[in-house]
This record gives structure tokens, C-alpha cells and sequence, in this order.
């Protein structure tokens, strides 16, 4: 019998721990310059010191470092070792100090810490219902209060540039400010919370319901990020139309497509009133298409790989591109997906993605769980063009979700 509460543990503190650092402990205390250099949706350096901390108790401690069932090992060794080739190959081409490359790529080590620490650990059942509980605890809170804080009472400090420039803006729609940095822990949240239902580790009740509507109310009115919604919706939809259909047959789920079509159209005009498709929001995906060709345009600038991690002032132009649409630098590397990921790695990301897919061809094979692995896969896969979690402010999932797809091919059910 699986528990109902979380075991407290110090592997479940050490989790508890960089979640809390990484939602910036739900942005409720003022921050400062130390502080935001410190931690911030795109400064690492207290996460990465504390990972670092945890991977060496890991060295001393663990009777096993790796698991025989852990898929994913080669392509993420090698990605980690890619980063620190780079970070010194950075320093010779750019005429700069390692320091200086280090502080422009360092986070990237953060993906394979999360997949090494943890990896073992969370094959097992009763870890991994734990490691969902924690993190749907910390989402459905983070989605929560920035609900009421973005419609009714401002009381939180978020540090990243963005929701700080829209809360200064004063603008709002339907009158939701938008704050978007949470919104990748809330969808991660979201989706390990709908993966425990399609792996039958937990059932669907008032609480999963409950869960699912604060956060997805958070993505579509707060965030207002449309992938991460169109994605967690999706997803949820697939779930519970097997549900119904293995406990009613087809009838019932046929009567709920009519329901489902009817939501679907109040959810577009919803889509419409927030600007979803039109205004400032088409202008960013204009620019993306400018930016996608420009970086992997980069991808053989330093031969072995590409733009690398060059000091952000004096390469600024070469980081960040220009668009002649707009006529000014308007490119980052964080909006423009595996894309942009190419554009900084260049040959070493087309090996890494081959490596990968090469796991996940293994993984399809072996596991018994064909259908939900494919549909996690399916959701990774589907942020790689615009949110692959392989930037700074969404780097730690990287890890966590090649661990879901870990734990679906060795579960069994």
C-alpha cells in the first residue's frame, strides 16, 4: 500500500529544498541585488551551489550511483560534458576569462545534477509519489497566490524583468496582470500531477480536480502562455477521455466531445478577449522567425560548436541578433526553443539530440507502458520548439522529466 502522506527523509528535503529555491520561496519576501544575483528566474548560482552540495553527499554516500534501467545516462553525461568543453573553448574565443564564460553557461550543468541526484532515487513508487507531492504542493501554492495577487491584492516581489515590467505597466486582461516566470513550475506541476492519474498511482477525485483548476487557472488567465495551456489542457483532456471511457464505455464519452466541443468554442472567444493571436502577442511570434534562422545560422560560428557563452556586453549584437522587421536586437536565445539551443552548441547539440532520441527509440522498446510513455514523450517533444526546459529558467526540469520517462518505462502497472 502506497502512503497517503509524504515520508519526511533528508533525499525529500533536499527536493522540498531546490523546488522552494527555484519558485524563489514564492516571491513573498522583498529581494536585493545580492539577492537576484544570487537566485532569480535567470541567476542559478544558490541552486547550483546547493546541487553541488548534494552530488557530492550523493559521491560519498550512495551504494549506487546509477540505475541499469536509467535510459537516458550517455546523452546527459555527454551533455554535461559539452557544457564544460564549451565553457573553456568559450575562453580562448572570445579573448575572455573562464570566469566570464562560466558566468554565461554555468547553469546548464544544473540539468545533469538534477538527472544524477535524483535519477536512482525515483524509480521507485513510493519516492516518486512523494517527489509528485511536493512539487503539486508547491505549484498549486505558487499558482494560487499569484491568482490573487494578479487580480485582487499585490503583496508578492516577483524578481523576474518581465512580471516586474508588466506589474509596472499597470496593464491588465479581463483584470488578470500577467505574471509569466511561474508558469513553468505550474505546468510541470500540472503535467506530473495528470502522469500519477495515467499510471493509475493515484485515482481521480474532488482533490485532482481542485489541483488541476487552480493551476490551469493560473496558466490560461495569469501566465497567459499559450503552449504551456494548450499543452496542459490537451493532456488532461486525453486522460480523462480513457477514464471515462474504461469505466461508462463510449457513450459517455461521446456526450462528453459534445460538451468538450461546446468549451472548446467559450475558450476561443476567452483566447480572443486576452489577445492571445493578435496585438503584442503576434509581434513576438513575427520575431521569432527571424531569430530562429539567424541561430542556427550561428551553428558553426566557433566550428565544434556555436555562439558558445561569450560576455553578454561585448557580444551583444552576436547573442542577440537583429531584426529587420522591428530594426533593433530583439532575439533570445530562451524564446526560440531547441532552435536556439543549436545556435549556442552548434554540433554538440545535433550529436546530444541524436544521442537522445537514440535513448528514447531503446526506451519505446522496452518498456511495457508504450502509450503513456509516448504521450509524456509527446509533451516534452512538444516544448522543445518554443519552451524547451534547457534555459536558464527552466533548466531544472530537464532533468525531472527524463526521470518521469525513467520511472513509466520501469513501472509496472
Amino acid at each position: 500500500m502506497l502512503k497517503k502522506r509524504i515520508r519526511f527523509s533528508c533525499i525529500n528535503f533536499s527536493i522540498f529544498l531546490i523546488l522552494i529555491i527555484q519558485v524563489n520561496f514564492f516571491d513573498i519576501f522583498p529581494s536585493n541585488d545580492f539577492l537576484m544575483n544570487l537566485n532569480s528566474d535567470t541567476n542559478k548560482y544558490l541552486l547550483l551551489i546547493v546541487l553541488l552540495f548534494f552530488a557530492i553527499i550523493k559521491v560519498f554516500t550512495a551504494k549506487h550511483y546509477t540505475h541499469p534501467n536509467q535510459y537516458f545516462q550517455g546523452s546527459t553525461i555527454f551533455f554535461g560534458c559539452s557544457v564544460i568543453t564549451i565553457i573553456i573553448l568559450s575562453t580562448f574565443s572570445y579573448n575572455q576569462s573562464m570566469q566570464t564564460s562560466f558566468i554565461n553557461g554555468y547553469y546548464y550543468l544544473i540539468f545533469p545534477l538534477i538527472y544524477y541526484i535524483y535519477g536512482t532515487h525515483l524509480i521507485d513508487k513510493q519516492n516518486f509519489l512523494d517527489f509528485q507531492k511536493i512539487v503539486t504542493s508547491i505549484g498549486s501554492i505558487e499558482a494560487f497566490i499569484y491568482i490573487i495577487n494578479s487580480r485582487f491584492i499585490n503583496f508578492l516581489n516577483p524578481v523576474a524583468a518581465i512580471d516586474v515590467s508588466n506589474a509596472a505597466s499597470g496593464r491588465s486582461v479581463m483584470g488578470f496582470t500577467r505574471y509569466q516566470s511561474p508558469a513553468d513550475f505550474v505546468f510541470f506541476a500540472s503535467i506530473l500531477l495528470s502522469v500519477t492519474i495515467l499510471l493509475k498511482i493515484r485515482k481521480i477525485n474532488i482533490s485532482f480536480y481542485i489541483l488541476q483548476l487552480i493551476m490551469l487557472s493560473y496558466i490560461f488567465f495569469v501566465s497567459q502562455v499559450r503552449t504551456y495551456f494548450l499543452i496542459s489542457i490537451a493532456f488532461l483532456l486525453v486522460i480523462l477521455g480513457a477514464f471515462l471511457i474504461k469505466r461508462f464505455g463510449y457513450l459517455i464519452p461521446i456526450v462528453g466531445l459534445i460538451f468538450i466541443i461546446i468549451f472548446l468554442g467559450i475558450l476561443y472567444l476567452i483566447i480572443d478577449k486576452l489577445g492571445f493571436f493578435h496585438g503584442d502577442r503576434i509581434s513576438s511570434m513575427l520575431v521569432r522567425t527571424e531569430a530562429i534562422p539567424y541561430y542556427l545560422s550561428q551553428m558553426f560560428k566557433n566550428i565544434i560548436f556555436g555562439i558558445g557563452f561569450p560576455d553578454v556586453h561585448s557580444n551583444y549584437y552576436l547573442i542577440h541578433g537583429f531584426s529587420n522587421i522591428y530594426g533593433a536586437s530583439l532575439f533570445y536565445i530562451e524564446d526560440t526553443g531547441i532552435f536556439g539551443i543549436i545556435g549556442v552548441f552548434g554540433i554538440m547539440a545535433l550529436i546530444y539530440l541524436i544521442c537522445f532520441f537514440k535513448e528514447i527509440g531503446k526506451a519505446m522498446m522496452m518498456t511495457k507502458n508504450k502509450i503513456q510513455f509516448g504521450l509524456v514523450f509527446i509533451v516534452l517533444i512538444g516544448l522543445f520548439p518554443t519552451l524547451i526546459p534547457l534555459n536558464a529558467t527552466r533548466i531544472i526540469f530537464m532533468g525531472f522529466y527524463l526521470i518521469i520517462l525513467d520511472f513509466i518505462c520501469n513501472y509496472n502497472m
